[in-house]
């Protein structure tokens, strides 16, 4: 069974629309290759799969499949989530991430009382952290 991680912005409770162009302009450092529907990045340690509807002009959502360890797939999530109110969470994973406290703020209560309260990963080094936990 793979693991998928998922990212979602939420602008008071609703989807936060975060303009296309901003999240794969992220990706520009990697060699990429790109379809309608994802996006496959070379990054030093491996290819991931990254899930994003790439023709629509903002998205609120992403997938990452298959992920692996990387110092910088866990940079390139971090600068994803600086673009918006974007929370992180796995399956069987042992808590949601977001990156600062105004975060929670945003979250859709359902989500938060199925996912558990999420912790702050506020900077690269502590959501290293939260990360590196997270199935532990």
């Amino acid at each position: 069974m793979s693991t998928e991680w998922y990212l979602q912005a939420f602008e008071v409770e609703d989807e936060q629309q975060i303009p296309t162009f901003e999240i794969l302009s992220l990706f520009n450092e990697y060699p990429i290759k790109q379809s309608q529907n994802y996006v496959d990045l070379s990054l030093p340690d491996g290819d991931v799969t990254i899930f994003v509807d790439v023709q629509a002009e903002s998205i609120c959502h992403l997938t990452i499949t298959r992920p692996i360890l990387s110092e910088a797939l866990y940079k390139l999530i971090y600068n994803i989530m600086s673009t918006g109110n974007f929370v992180f969470y796995s399956p069987g994973g042992n808590y949601p991430i977001i990156l600062n406290e105004t975060v929670r703020e945003h979250l859709p209560l359902d989500m938060m009382q199925a996912l558990g309260e999420p912790k702050v990963g506020n900077t690269p080094e502590a959501f290293l952290e939260l990360l590196k936990n997270l199935y532990a």
